[in-house]
């Protein structure tokens, strides 16, 4: 899992040959077989990674904090889970369709364009986030849930990020990079909760701080990966983010509307 910069995005495709043999077709086919399997398995450890991440984590969490502070912590984790479903449908799930579909030719400024619109949408929820900690804060210096509200929205942005890196990833056809990311996170969350639980310092606040860095440093090894880390190449042509945006909400309000009905 060696991390280096992709020398191009697109994944060149050779015709089809109606001249081909059947011998020809016949390891076509089996190749292709193979690579489609590899990339399944490699999608099911990235899956893996991830969810195993954070079992182990809330695992780690509920053995060294009290249960009032676990508690606490456990709702405002669950709010980062309840923004990440409205992160999913307006970011992740329309670029996933979109992005194939009608931004294949300039991949790079598309997803620079979902790059800045993920860092106005979710920075202005962290905000939002943050504000709400300092009222708690104000109302009740004692308050078990400022501290997990104020970790939380420190640690938003670069928890979705990660999100958006990995599925940037499977756009291009390339899970073994988001494998690989997920994979990074894993040893990062992990070994940093243990190591600030075993200094007696573990709380709320540590615990989303330590998420968000293991999530900007995972997310960035995939941006870089992705060769979006660097300055825009002048050349690249620019998209722009509320067109994105109008594109992203309007596949995400046609979606919800289809699954409702």
């Amino acid at each position: 899992m060696s991390f280096s910069p992709l020398p191009a995005m697109d994944t060149a495709i050779p015709p089809a040959t109606s001249a081909a043999s059947p011998a020809a077709r016949a390891v076509m086919g089996r190749t292709g077989i193979s690579v489609w399997g590899m990339r399944s398995a490699l999608s099911l450890l990235d899956q893996g990674l991830t969810a195993g991440a954070g079992f182990g984590v809330n695992l780690l969490l509920a053995r060294w904090m009290p249960a009032v502070a676990y508690g606490a912590f456990a709702v405002a984790y669950s709010g980062y889970v309840f923004v990440s479903g409205f992160h999913n449908v307006l970011l992740l799930e329309p670029m996933s369709v979109m992005g194939p579909s009608r931004h294949a030719e300039r991949l790079p400024a598309y997803f620079r364009a979902q790059i800045g619109l993920h860092a106005s949408l979710v920075g202005g929820l962290s905000l939002l986030a943050l504000i709400t900690s300092a009222m708690l804060h104000w109302l009740s210096p004692d308050s078990l849930l400022a501290g997990p509200v104020l970790g939380g929205a420190v640690a938003l942005p670069f928890l979705l990020l990660l999100w958006l890196a990995r599925r940037m990833c499977y756009v291009v056809e390339r899970p073994s990079i988001a494998a690989a990311g997920s994979g990074a996170y894993a040893l990062l969350a992990l070994g940093g909760r243990a190591g600030v639980g075993r200094a007696g310092r573990l709380n709320s606040l540590a615990a989303f701080v330590v998420m968000g860095a293991a999530s900007a440093i995972a997310g960035g090894l995939l941006l870089w990966r992705l060769g979006l880390a660097g300055p825009r190449v002048s050349e690249e042509p620019r998209h722009s983010r509320l067109g994105v945006f109008l594109e992203n909400w309007s596949y995400g309000h046609w979606h919800h509307h289809r699954t409702r009905h």
